[in-house]
C-alpha cells in the first residue's frame, strides 16, 4: 500500500487548485472532526497522510465515508423541515409559522435541527434559498415560509402586523378605568363589574352579589386577568380589543361611546373615573383645583 508524502503534481486528483478548507469543503461535523485527526485516512484506494495534505493546503476531492454518511443525515433533516413548513401551510387558512413557536409541535425536530445547525432559522438558511425564506425578519417574529409562496406570506404578515396595530391603538383610545377592568387580577370567588356610562369605574365584587345599577358584569372569558398593560405587546391589546367588542356586543353596548369619552374627557374626568366608585359621592375637590383640572385635556 502506497503512503503519500510529498505534494502531488498538477495531474493528482488531489489537485494543488483545490485549496479549500477541510471543513468547509464538506460541511458536516463528521468531516471537521476528521481534520483534526493525526492518523491517516483509509479510502478504496491509497492510503493517504491527511495531516501532509492540510500542510500543503491540499484536500482531498472525494468526502470520506463517514462524511458521506453525517452529510446524508443531515440532508435529511431539512427535507424534513421543508415538509414540516410545507405541511403546516397546506391547511387552509394557515397562519404565518412563527419561528418562536415551531418547536410546540415539532419539539424532537426542533431539537435535532439545533444538534445539528445550532438553532431553527440557521437551519432554515441551510436548507437553500430555493427551498425555505424567511418571511418577517423582526427578532422575535421570524416567519418560516416556502419560497414559492415566501412573498405572499411577508405580504400577509404585514397586513396582519397594521390590523394589531390598529387594534391595539382602539384599546388604548378607551378610558383607562376600562382597559384595567379586562385584566384586573381577581381573588377567588370574585368577579369584575364596569360602570358603562361616564365617570366609568370598575368595581370587584363577590359572585352571586348584587350588581349595582349601571354597572355590567365582564366574564372572564372577555378578560386577561394579571396582564400588565404596561409592557402589553400589540398582540396582547389586538386580543383585548377583540374581547372588548364582543362584551360590548352581549351586553348591547356601543363601544364608540366608551371611545368618545375619553376623548372628551378632562383631567378632572379621568381623576374621578380612577376613584373607587363608593367614595366619588364623599369627595372634595377645592374650586381652584377642580377649575385647573378642567382646563387640562
Amino acid at each position: 500500500m502506497t503512503k503519500f508524502t510529498r505534494e502531488p503534481d498538477a495531474a493528482s486528483p488531489w489537485s494543488a487548485s483545490l485549496r479549500l478548507e477541510w471543513g468547509r469543503k464538506f460541511a458536516c461535523p463528521t468531516a471537521r472532526r476528521s481534520a483534526s485527526r493525526t492518523p491517516s485516512r483509509r479510502h478504496d484506494g491509497p492510503e493517504i497522510a491527511f495531516p501532509q495534505w492540510t500542510a500543503l493546503g491540499r484536500v482531498p476531492t472525494v468526502a470520506p465515508p463517514e462524511c458521506s454518511e453525517g452529510h446524508a443525515v443531515t440532508e435529511a433533516l431539512l427535507n424534513q423541515l421543508v415538509e414540516t413548513v410545507e405541511a403546516h401551510y397546506a391547511v387552509p387558512d394557515a397562519p404565518p409559522l412563527l419561528a418562536s413557536r415551531f418547536g410546540q409541535s415539532n419539539k424532537p425536530l426542533l431539537n435535532d435541527l439545533k444538534g445539528a445547525y445550532g438553532g431553527l432559522l440557521a437551519a432554515v438558511r441551510a436548507a437553500g434559498e430555493e427551498r425555505l425564506k424567511i418571511a418577517d425578519t423582526r427578532p422575535g417574529r421570524e416567519v418560516i415560509a416556502p419560497a414559492d409562496r415566501a412573498a405572499d406570506i411577508g405580504n400577509e404578515v404585514q397586513q396582519l402586523s397594521a390590523t394589531a396595530r390598529a387594534a391595539g391603538s382602539s384599546f388604548d383610545s378607551l378610558p383607562k378605568s376600562v382597559q384595567i377592568a379586562f385584566c384586573v387580577r381577581t381573588e377567588a370567588g370574585e368577579v369584575v363589574t364596569l360602570r358603562v356610562t361616564s365617570p366609568y369605574d370598575y368595581k370587584r365584587i363577590k359572585a352571586g352579589e348584587l350588581v349595582r345599577p349601571g354597572f355590567r358584569t365582564i366574564a372572564e372569558e372577555y378578560r386577561k386577568p394579571g396582564l400588565a398593560l404596561s409592557s402589553a405587546t400589540v398582540q396582547d391589546k389586538q386580543a383585548l380589543w377583540r374581547q372588548f367588542l364582543a362584551w360590548a356586543e352581549r351586553e348591547q353596548l356601543d363601544p364608540a361611546t366608551f371611545q368618545a369619552a375619553k376623548k372628551d374627557s378632562n383631567a378632572l374626568a379621568r381623576f374621578l373615573a380612577a376613584q373607587p366608585s363608593d367614595i366619588i359621592g364623599r369627595i372634595v375637590i377645592p374650586a381652584d383645583i377642580a377649575e385647573m383640572l378642567l382646563r387640562r385635556s
